[in-house]
């Protein structure tokens, strides 16, 4: 009875160890599950995050040049005679070039009451930052647009140009040297009433005529007047010129784990696109480079419109903190500006068109959120984990299978 009681007893404690044996395998298995499924959520969940969402026809081909009024060839002109039918006033425009006669070096005066002469050496002195005498070269002969039009022929536009810059001047410069006077030759009379021109040859207000015939052309003052009052509202509503950086959200981490990279960064603008633009600043986290499409490390200054690159950010400086990058650029936009010459005495100032540049800056913060990086991959990391809960689920099945040494 004894006998039978103690085998009852050890079999029901057998029963007891198997059933505990099972229950810690069960718990062991299922551990072994959320430590797992634990890992992959912390290795999905692992990595960055970004929140962010004209060319000009003419122009004086150097800095320095010698006035040309006239060439020897004698089909070139030193100017319009421009006079209304039984008036004695009349309203003259000297042709002056830069070092030959050529139409592609014409040049233009801005001082009005100052004299001018043939063969004086200039200097280019500065740039004109005035959108209306822009406008008016813009709009006018040197760019191939008519003011008179109605087939007027090109010296009548070349003696309207000159006059709209000498109306524009007096308007908005030191009346000293731009005034116009009110009556007699050369005056605003004059200018507001010719309708005859003529091309007159030789020296300046003492040529004669020559063997083309006058052209009789009406209300040339009118069209003169409306491109002046044009360039006027031009130069006072210049365009504001901004850039800026943009970029998608995503991040990714590189296949040697070394690194985090930015979708591809495009630099654009307003009202126009830049031609070209630099990278000014990479700042926030040490070790930023701009990089290519290929991971080539890329030039930070003149780069070409258009070009994308990308931040390669070494995953060694990322942290669990919300960190930032700040891209500063600045851009470049094509301007047509206003060249001004002076000679070396006191001879009328001059000037042309030329290609110039407007800049605009801007920068993009980043906001990148990340956690240190354990120098493993993600496959590493899932492997490690796995073998650590392997090995634990093994030591809690040993010591749950461990056989009983009973006292006696």
């Amino acid at each position: 009875m004894e006998k039978l009681y103690m085998q009852d007893s050890q079999q029901e404690q057998s029963r007891k160890q198997k059933k505990g044996l099972k229950a810690s395998v069960d718990f062991s298995v299922a551990l072994t599950v959320i430590v797992a499924a634990f890992a992959l959520f912390s290795v999905a969940s692992f990595g960055l995050m970004s929140k962010q969402k004209e060319a000009v026809s003419y122009a004086a081909p150097t800095d320095e040049f010698t006035m040309v009024l006239r060439d020897t060839d004698d089909d070139d002109w030193a100017g319009v005679s421009a006079t209304r039918a039984g008036s004695s006033e009349f309203f003259y425009v000297p042709f002056y070039y830069a070092n030959t006669a050529s139409d592609a070096n014409r040049i233009f005066c801005i001082q009005k009451s100052v004299s001018a002469d043939n063969a004086i050496r200039y200097t280019r002195e500065s740039v004109l930052n005035d959108a209306g005498l822009v406008y008016i070269l813009e709009h006018s002969y040197p760019s191939g647009v008519k003011i008179v039009g109605g087939g007027a022929p090109d010296f009548v536009e070349i003696w309207a140009t000159q006059a709209a810059i000498w109306l524009y001047a007096s308007k908005h410069y030191d009346q000293a040297h731009n005034a116009i006077p009110a009556t007699g030759n050369d005056s605003l009379s004059a200018l507001k009433n010719a309708d005859t021109f003529a091309l007159t040859g030789g020296a300046q207000y003492t040529g004669t005529s020559d063997d083309v015939d006058p052209v009789q052309i009406s209300g040339v003052y009118s069209k003169i007047e409306s491109l002046v009052t044009a360039a006027e509202g031009a130069s006072s509503s210049t365009p504001s010129y901004t850039v800026t950086v943009d970029s998608k959200d995503a991040v990714s981490k590189s296949s040697d784990g070394k690194y985090f990279r930015t979708e591809a960064i495009t630099v654009t603008g307003h009202p126009t696109n830049v031609k070209r633009f630099d990278i000014t600043g990479v700042t926030g986290i040490d070790g930023v480079k701009v990089v290519d499409a290929s991971g080539n490390e890329m030039s930070l200054t003149n780069i070409p419109a258009g070009t994308k690159f990308f931040l390669s950010i070494p995953a060694n400086k990322v942290t669990e903190k919300v960190q930032k990058v700040n891209v500063s650029v600045k851009g470049y936009f094509p301007k047509t500006q206003i060249a001004l010459y002076a000679a070396e005495d006191d001879h009328q100032k001059v000037i042309s068109l030329e290609q110039g540049e407007h800049e605009a800056t801007s920068g993009r913060p980043f906001e990148i959120v990340g956690s240190p990086d354990t120098g493993m991959n993600a496959a590493q990391t899932i492997y490690f984990i796995g073998l650590i809960v392997l090995l634990c689920g093994v030591g809690i099945v040993y010591a749950n299978t461990k056989p009983v040494t009973s006292k006696q």
